[in-house]
């Protein structure tokens, strides 16, 4: 995954999603390689990546990569395709997992601010 890390720092998100494609083929079971591929699609930040981001992230927990960061990002996800009450939930689970997480705290009290149901 160092490789993968390396392409992203260099700002070669399209090879590091490749090779990301290509260990997945290998080792489709890997939360890591899940993880990281929704990463990588949730930066180019348009309709169409922000919904695979959002399945590979999904995949990423039933995998065990059921962290307070992955459901942060998810919930940034499901905020910027207007799924808020999918947003407000995963926000929710980070605070499940850790209760001092302060990123679900700071998105939620955003969330609470906007009046959104």
């Amino acid at each position: 995954m160092d490789g993968v890390h390396l392409l992203d720092l260099i700002g070669r998100h399209d090879l590091a999603f490749d090779w990301c494609q290509e260990l997945n083929k290998k080792y489709p079971n890997e939360g890591r390689v899940w993880l990281e591929m929704g990463y990588l699609k949730s930066a180019e930040n348009n309709q169409a990546s922000l919904e695979g981001s959002s399945q590979y992230l999904e995949k990423a927990i039933e995998l065990g990569e059921d962290l307070p960061a992955t459901y942060d990002q998810l919930g940034l996800i499901y905020f910027n395709l207007g799924q808020f009450l999918k947003a407000k939930s995963a926000w929710q689970q980070a605070l499940n997992i850790d209760s001092k997480n302060q990123n679900a705290k700071d998105y939620l009290k955003q969330y609470e601010a906007l009046n959104l149901p």
